[in-house]
């Protein structure tokens, strides 16, 4: 069955750990999975994740086109997109699309507490944007709330990893 995981979540908040760890859990298994995000598109040229607001739109609309090529392919059983999707039209059009290609839908939600994403931001958001980014969090619509799966995360940092 071919699956498309949306991840929800605040910089910090775990995405790419759990979208790293569940990839490597399902490549053991024998599938092959690909993970999308905005985020290698703004790395700098040693590769370092840089905070630019003015690179976020371009950076979103590389991970869409890559992701509706990968899913109209559909050669990708496991597609994972790694972005914050906080708000809800940030993130329907990859499940609209993903299920028009037979992908079942999971959309996965890491929220935990602000200062401990605050504290593993390694994204360098600025404080103020995580926190502007929490306050406008929405809701799942619901036509999409049967395909929600909470996450839990752990929430404890010591010199800088989560443990």
């Amino acid at each position: 069955m071919k699956t498309c995981y949306v991840l929800r979540g605040l910089p910090g908040s775990g995405k790419t750990t759990w979208a790293e760890t569940k990839a490597d859990e399902f490549k053991r298994q024998g599938h092959t999975v690909s993970i999308l995000s905005a985020d290698i598109w703004r790395q700098n040229s040693d590769g370092v994740l840089v905070y630019d607001r003015t690179k976020l739109k371009s950076g979103h609309m590389n991970c869409l086109s890559h992701f509706i090529e990968t899913v109209r392919m559909g050669a990708i059983p496991i597609v994972i997109v790694d972005n914050c999707n906080i708000w809800t039209w940030e993130y329907t059009h990859y499940l609209r699309i993903a299920e028009v290609y037979g992908y079942e839908l999971a959309i996965m939600e890491l929220t935990p507490p602000v200062k401990t994403c605050l504290e593993r931001n390694i994204h360098h958001y600025p404080e103020n944007e995580v926190r502007r980014l929490e306050a406008t969090w929405d809701g799942v619509p619901l036509c999409f709330s049967q395909c929600v799966y909470p996450v839990d995360v752990p929430t404890e940092v010591s010199d800088g990893v989560v443990v």
